[in-house]
């Protein structure tokens, strides 16, 4: 090969050698600053996290003493507390599978044992709804109404009740949930509903809430005006809405005796003593 074509040919190596170089020190560069931010954005993110909880805790300590004073200078008007009615005639919808399991004798410890075998308040919930004012200013309960949670078919199962003894004398209202979702008083029917409270007053209101052709759950709300202005206060079941169903059955329905048996009472047919443990029929 002559002198001219191996000058040429160590030209041509050396040019195709020298991105090589370039591009072996552009990613020693690439890889270092990758490693150097690996480094500093955990730092970075620590920064920030120590930053943002200064400043939660710089709110809180500002704004918690301001809070608790305007609640304790805003107290609730009222207070209101709901309890399940226990000495009222309890009728509930048990699961027929579920009744081979007896209640307690008497009608104490009965409703607790039908929400145990999976049973539902049946035809009506009674509620002792229980209404304390807390303000110097006379509060005006202008109302009591359902807020329904939810509308399903019937309950499936056997009727049960238990009669239970002696009564207190609540001021009664009813809400027909087939109607409306709204209260009455039932002496009266339809007649304007409207009661006061003052800081020495305890009333206690005794809500019938009636189901027929449908299962509701709902929480109650009662409904007062303060001041001129218009506030509600919601109560539920210890946490959970209220239940009722209507009747599945065609007038059959099983009474808890205190003998410890039930009494079959069905339509047309004189009164039939079944013994505890037995299945129900719905």
């Amino acid at each position: 090969m002559s002198r001219h074509g191996q000058q040429a040919r160590r030209r041509r190596r050396a040019s195709s050698l020298t991105p090589r170089v370039e591009e072996s020190s552009n990613s020693r560069q690439t890889s270092l600053v990758r490693r150097t931010l690996a480094k500093a954005l955990p730092v970075q993110r620590r920064a920030l996290v120590v930053i943002l909880t200064g400043m939660l805790s710089a709110a809180i300590a500002f704004y918690s003493p301001t809070l608790f004073s305007y609640f304790s200078a805003h107290p609730p008007p009222i207070f209101v507390k709901a309890e399940k009615s226990a000495n009222m005639p309890f009728d509930m919808v048990v699961p027929s599978d579920r009744t081979s399991v007896p209640p307690p004798p008497g009608c104490d410890g009965f409703h607790a044992w039908g929400l145990q075998q999976g049973g539902v308040d049946a035809g009506q919930t009674n509620v002792s709804l229980i209404v304390q004012g807390n303000t110097d200013a006379n509060v005006y309960i202008s109302g009591i109404h359902a807020s329904l949670t939810s509308r399903e078919p019937l309950s499936q199962g056997a009727h049960v009740n238990c009669q239970s003894e002696g009564r207190i004398d609540p001021q009664p209202v009813e809400i027909d949930l087939a109607r409306s979702d709204q209260a009455f008083v039932v002496e009266g029917q339809n007649a304007p509903f409207g009661f006061t409270v003052s800081k020495t007053d305890t009333m206690v209101f005794d809500v019938a809430v009636k189901a027929i052709s449908s299962r509701y759950a709902y929480r109650l709300v009662v409904e007062a005006i303060v001041d001129g202005d218009s506030e509600t206060f919601e109560v539920d079941d210890a946490g959970e809405p209220f239940a009722v169903t209507g009747d599945p059955t065609s007038g059959r329905y099983y009474s808890w005796g205190v003998s410890g048996g039930w009494v079959k009472n069905d339509s047309g047919d004189a009164p039939e003593v079944v013994p505890a443990g037995a299945v129900l029929t719905s």
